[in-house]
């Protein structure tokens, strides 16, 4: 039933496929205006309005840096710096020669003792093989939004 089908629709569809696809005048000139209307040069903004938009305050946030050592063949910093609620003890996983990429690295909220700024580390001394650079915090992401009275961690319900 299924071949029967097919071998229908078959030569239905290349019979429509032949009797499209021609141009004409019309497309032509749309085409043609279309073009026509491109942005121009006054319309881009200049390379310092441009620049605005990746404008910060560059005094903050200030970086500390405790402590070296070399951790899972890393080489491991331990930092702090202000963030705007307040200071952040985190580490920093550098490669060696400058990082190809950045991540971000936050941990999981409970009752374990692995649930810090060394939860990720071996995954982050992994990736620095790699050329990537690590942050690992210290859980500030939680702590500022318990002062504002939400808690972000996911309990089971019922407990």
């Amino acid at each position: 039933m299924r071949l029967t089908v097919l071998a229908m629709l078959l030569p239905l569809s290349l019979s429509l496929a032949a009797c499209g696809g021609g141009g004409s005048a019309s497309t032509a000139a749309e085409t043609a205006a279309a073009s026509a209307t491109t942005t121009t040069t006054a319309e881009i903004p200049s390379l310092e309005e441009r620049a605005q938009l990746f404008a910060y305050d560059a005094s903050t946030p200030k970086v500390v840096v405790k402590g070296k050592k070399t951790e899972h063949a890393a080489e491991v910093e331990d930092v702090t710096y202000s963030a705007p609620a307040e200071n952040v003890q985190a580490y920093m996983v550098r490669p060696h020669g400058n990082p190809r990429a950045v991540v971000l690295w936050l941990h999981w909220f409970g009752e374990e003792t692995n649930t810090n700024r060394t939860e990720f580390l071996p995954d982050a001394a992994a990736l620095a093989k790699d050329g990537v650079l690590s942050l690992l915090p210290q859980g500030g992401h939680r702590r500022a939004n318990l002062r504002h009275g939400r808690n972000l961690a996911v309990r089971p319900r019922g407990i």
